[in-house]
C-alpha cells in the first residue's frame, strides 16, 4: 500500500501483481471519482514528478491505447483486478456443492446467514489450525470458505438471504478502541500510563 499526494490530493494506491515503482500496473485508487482511472493517476504522477516512472502508460490521452471502447471500458468495474485462482476455487467449491445439494440450490431456495457464517467459520478455523484440505470433498478449506462468503453475498443481492444474525453488537467498536489504545501508546514511555487502558 502506498499513499501519494498531488495537487493538494491524496491518493492511496494498491498496485496489484507488479511493482510500484519502477514498474506501473494497475491500481486501486481510493481517492475522489475523477482520479479512480489508474492510468490518468500514473500520468498526473509523471508529469509531477520527474523521478517517478511512467513505464507501461504510453498515450498522451491518459489511455494506454487510442482506442475509443477503452476510454469507456476503463471506468467500468475492474473485473480484470480479481485475481483467476480466487474463481478456479470457487469454481471447485461449488462443483462440490452441486454433486451434493444440486446445481444452483442457494439461489433456487432461501439461505440462512446463520448456516454459512458457521460453515465458513469451521473452514477458516481448520484452516487456521494446520489442516489445508477437508476430508469430505478432498477440497481446500479456504476454497470452501470462499464460496460460503460468496453464497452470502448472491443471497442478499437477490433477496434470498434469511439475516438471521444476532442483534447488533459492539465489535467494531472494540476494535476502534483497541486501536486507539495502541495509537495512544506512543505518547507514554511506559505504555501501562496510557488512560485509554483503563476500563
Amino acid at each position: 500500500m502506498q499513499k501519494d499526494i498531488h495537487n493538494g490530493q491524496l491518493n492511496t494506491a494498491l498496485t496489484l501483481g507488479y511493482g510500484y515503482p519502477p514498474n506501473v500496473g494497475y491500481g486501486i485508487h481510493l481517492a475522489p471519482a475523477s482520479q479512480l482511472n489508474p492510468y490518468q493517476h500514473h500520468q498526473t504522477r509523471a508529469a509531477n514528478d520527474p523521478s517517478y516512472s511512467n513505464t507501461g502508460v504510453t498515450s498522451t490521452d491518459a489511455y494506454p491505447d487510442n482506442n475509443p471502447k477503452t476510454a469507456i471500458g476503463s471506468k467500468k468495474l475492474p473485473l480484470e483486478v480479481v485475481p483467476p485462482s480466487a474463481l478456479h476455487a470457487l469454481a471447485e467449491a461449488f462443483a462440490d456443492g452441486a454433486k451434493k445439494y444440486g446445481p444452483y440450490n442457494w439461489r433456487e431456495k432461501t439461505i440462512s446467514s446463520s448456516v454459512y457464517y458457521g460453515a465458513a467459520l469451521r473452514h477458516l478455523t481448520a484452516w487456521w489450525d494446520g489442516e489445508d484440505v477437508a476430508e469430505d470433498s478432498g477440497l481446500a478449506h479456504l476454497h470452501h470458505a470462499l464460496a460460503c462468503i460468496a453464497m452470502l453475498i448472491d443471497g442478499k443481492s437477490v433477496g434470498k438471504l434469511n439475516d438471521n444474525r444476532p442483534p447488533k453488537g459492539a465489535a467494531s467498536k472494540m476494535q476502534k478502541k483497541w486501536l486507539d489504545r495502541a495509537a495512544n501508546d506512543e505518547k507514554y514511555e511506559d505504555p501501562r500510563e496510557n488512560p485509554l487502558w483503563r476500563g
